[in-house]
């Protein structure tokens, strides 16, 4: 009787061990863009942080736990240091290495997670690229060739590159791992202050294995608790991202949020990595 019992732990500690990619077995036979990631706007801009206005409730490490998968960030230079700042750093700002090296441990500790930043820079690549090697983030990037298949979410984690770090500047070659986001994908505009959905009748994928950045915020003339949670839940958010998936004929592979904690984001999420 102990021979059986120590046999069927064994093999339930195998199921138990199975590998999952982003928490889910499923994805890692999906390649990066058949998939769609939890994403939050101004990720830095918190709460806890003391933005003013903030987008979100609380940090990168936070967010993280909570299932974010990806980030939309602003880079700027602040007394000579990349800072993460909203428009100016005198309204709120994190360091940006503090930021980076909370999401490289975050990453260590979980080795079958992929991660994507989105930085709007407003600095030079070298001192992007300073920012991500001090914190470690830089030994985690993908660097993905233009109009090459992405890999899959397994072949990614696998590798050991599984940071993936989009840009809004074009550096060029010399820079393979930050991605000109115009090379790659596709982004809607924020929401209208009085509109109540997304459209997204103006994309065009025409690149292979292209990306959607879905924003969906309406932070006109600036961003409100009860505004992000009118606009975070269902049945509206549903409705909106499924109709914009259809005018744009393919996945929203990010669903950029504020408030990422109100209204329904990641059923809204889950939905469309069900399909």
């Amino acid at each position: 009787m102990k021979t059986i019992s120590l046999f069927l732990c064994l093999t339930s500690g195998l199921a138990l061990g199975q590998t999952l990619c982003n928490g889910e077995e499923r994805f890692c036979t999906r390649r990066y863009h058949e998939v769609s990631f939890f994403t939050t706007m101004q990720s830095m801009s918190s709460k806890e942080t003391r933005f003013v206005p903030p987008h979100q409730p609380n940090s990168f490490l936070k967010q993280l736990d909570y299932g974010v998968r990806a980030f939309l960030v602003e880079a700027h230079l602040f007394k000579q240091s990349v800072y993460l700042c909203q428009n100016s750093c005198e309204f709120g700002r994190v360091s940006a290495f503090e930021a980076f090296y909370d999401i490289t441990q975050f990453m260590h500790a979980h080795p079958n997670d992929v991660v994507t930043i989105f930085v709007d820079a407003m600095v030079g690549p070298n001192a992007l690229e300073s920012v991500l090697w001090e914190s470690g983030l830089l030994s985690l990037a993908h660097a993905q060739p233009k109009n090459a298949g992405w890999p899959t979410l397994a072949e990614l984690n696998n590798s050991g590159k599984r940071l993936i770090v989009f840009t809004t500047e074009d550096f060029g070659a010399s820079y393979p791992f930050l991605h000109y986001f115009a090379n790659y994908g596709w982004s809607t505009s924020d929401i209208d202050t009085d509109a109540r959905e997304i459209s997204c009748s103006n994309v065009t994928a025409t690149i292979p294995g292209s990306l959607l950045l879905v924003l969906h915020s309406a932070d006109h003339p600036f961003v409100m608790e009860k505004r992000s949670e009118r606009i975070n839940s269902n049945p509206l958010f549903l409705t909106s991202i499924q109709r914009c998936s259809s005018e744009a004929h393919q996945l929203p592979n990010f669903v950029a949020v504020d408030f990422y904690t109100l209204g329904d984001v990641r059923a809204v999420v889950q939905n469309l990595n069900a399909n």
